[in-house]
């Protein structure tokens, strides 16, 4: 940050006053204006973050999918043990597996693009995701 005050200083030919009050207000200065641009690029971080928003709707479908899948699974494995007729089972589990796969898969997609960090990142992992535009 010292360095970055110095060089602003030298680019103004500030480094030449003479008078410690008059250099002092002048770095005070300076240390505000490059703490105002941190605030601002911070600012700019989130909100650019904000402004890729995960699809609400999908969000809500893709984990309806996986509940189902997942229950669908647990009532195969339940009709399977209190029965002597597999097919039944079978079914359950095809169908809970048609359901569940997808939706482990987009529901991993969604939270790796709530949690990312960078705006690329999130942008790269919605375009992956099928959604309404």
């Amino acid at each position: 940050m010292k360095i970055e005050i110095e060089r602003r200083m030298h680019a103004m030919n500030l480094d030449q006053v003479d008078q410690d009050g008059k250099k002092m207000s002048v770095i005070h200065f300076i240390e505000e204006n490059l703490q105002g641009e941190r605030r601002e690029v911070r600012q700019s971080k989130k909100s650019s973050l904000s402004a890729l928003k995960l699809p609400k709707r999908q969000v809500i479908f893709t984990f309806i999918l996986l509940l189902l899948g997942i229950i669908l699974l647990i009532v195969g494995i339940v009709v399977a043990s209190k029965s002597d007729n597999s097919n039944k089972a079978i079914a359950f589990w095809i169908v809970g597996g048609i359901c569940a796969v997808p939706g482990f898969y987009f529901a991993l997609r969604f939270c790796q693009g709530y949690y990312a960090k960078s705006v690329e990142t999130r942008r790269r992992v919605l375009q992956d995701i099928p959604h309404d535009t």
